[in-house]
């Protein structure tokens, strides 16, 4: 008796529904009444599994005054619990190997977008590190100065044949004036441009939300000066700082 009901438990049935199953093994049918009788269990807990055998196809229910159960042969029984455990591993295995797929892919989304802080020295890294930034970009949020240096760095990325994508929402916070010969030509590309009156300590640029460079010039009269300091990261907080700041001086900010 224990390996029978072990083994109806192991296929998927609960204690007590084994325990039904192999008190309808014993009679050709049998009421609730003898049921409960039979396994000492008050019948209203019996109902619920007796329904649940039928689901499965395990029982027939026959009515009268009062119902009768009659269960399949035990050989059969074996027969449909396998056949319904057999497919539930096929099930699981094919929701397992995509859970797998998706979780591997996830980490590896993860693995390629690790966090990190870059310091990027010298302007001809700063240059470079742009160019790559900038290209990569669907919207980018900066804050510049448009002086010499700045003039001086878009003449070395333009002869290095950097192109300019008109794709890309361009959103700019500058101290310069409207008639800088950068600011119009800025504009003159779509670009939004905002003129603030405070002095630019730094600039900052936000590349699709998700990476940001904060960058120091220690001589701007110098367009040669190759001395820069550029912090670049993707980290979420690093990213929402710098675009907070720059959200603060946009709103600020006065249009052309």
């Amino acid at each position: 008796m224990e390996d029978i009901l072990q083994s109806l438990t192991e296929l998927g049935l609960t204690t007590l529904q084994a325990r039904i199953i192999y008190a309808l093994q014993k009679v050709d049918k049998s009421t609730v009444k003898s049921i409960s009788k039979d396994l000492d269990i008050h019948r209203q807990q019996i109902y619920p599994s007796l329904t649940a055998l039928g689901k499965m196809g395990l029982i027939e229910k026959h009515l009268g005054r009062p119902n009768r159960y009659s269960s399949l042969e035990l050989e059969d029984i074996f027969t449909v619990l396998l056949e319904q455990k057999s497919k539930w591993i096929a099930d699981m295995k094919q929701k397992t190997s995509e859970f797998t797929k998706e979780f591997n892919k996830k980490m590896q989304e993860l693995k390629n977008d690790e966090y990190s802080f870059t310091l990027v020295t010298g302007k001809a890294q700063f240059k470079h590190a742009l160019n790559e930034w900038s290209q990569q970009a669907q919207t980018i949020d900066m804050v510049i100065k448009f002086d010499a240096l700045s003039k001086h760095l878009e003449t070395e990325l333009e002869t290095h044949k950097t192109k300019y994508r008109k794709d890309v929402k361009w959103r700019i916070v500058t101290d310069a004036l409207p008639k800088n010969s950068m600011v119009v030509k800025a504009i003159a590309k779509g670009q939004k441009i905002r003129f603030s009156k405070l002095t630019i300590p730094v600039e900052i640029a936000v590349y699709n939300k998700c990476r940001a460079h904060l960058a120091i010039f220690s001589d701007r009269n110098n367009v040669y000066k190759t001395d820069v300091d550029c912090l670049t990261s993707n980290h979420p907080c690093f990213v929402a700082m710098l675009q907070s700041y720059f959200d603060t001086l946009w709103k600020t900010a006065t249009p052309p």
